[in-house]
């Protein structure tokens, strides 16, 4: 499985967003400038965002986009299936009329993929934003300490 560079900047969008403790409007092209992300492209990522209910817009001089919910409150599955739609690492493959030991096989094979699917699932909903600024916080708390 790979993670699309729409996953990766949407995740990397809500992660600027969620650094700012005070939840201020932020605009697309501060976001664009200091994560790298093609601002046409994150335009289209953060109106995908807000549809989800993830981000919120906020117009004027002083607008921009915000977390419309705490950070411990979005996970990366959020994210993720805020411009991906629901995930899946099976694809629909068809189940032909095969013998009946390679048809269990593959039900076999299946459940295994079916399991993993679960726990990968489980896992991007195990951690939320918050997590993502205490890990990157504790890393630098490291850093400073070596230094």
């Amino acid at each position: 499985m790979k993670i699309t560079a729409k996953s990766d900047y949407a995740i990397l969008a809500l992660f600027h967003l969620a650094l700012d403790t005070a939840n201020r409007p932020v605009q697309s092209r501060d976001i664009s400038l200091a994560q790298r992300i093609p601002h046409r492209f994150l335009e289209q990522i953060l109106l995908a965002l807000k549809k989800a209910g993830l981000v919120k817009s906020v117009r004027g001089a002083k607008g921009g986009y915000q977390l419309a919910i705490a950070p411990t409150e979005i996970s990366l599955r959020d994210a993720i299936e805020a411009v991906e739609g629901s995930i899946h690492l099976l694809g629909n493959r068809e189940e032909d009329e095969i013998d009946e030991i390679i048809d269990n096989d593959r039900k076999f094979v299946k459940g295994i993929w079916t399991e993993i699917e679960r726990h990968f699932i489980q896992d991007l909903a195990s951690i939320s934003l918050e997590d993502l600024k205490n890990r990157q916080q504790q890393q630098r708390d490291v850093l400073m300490y070596h230094i």
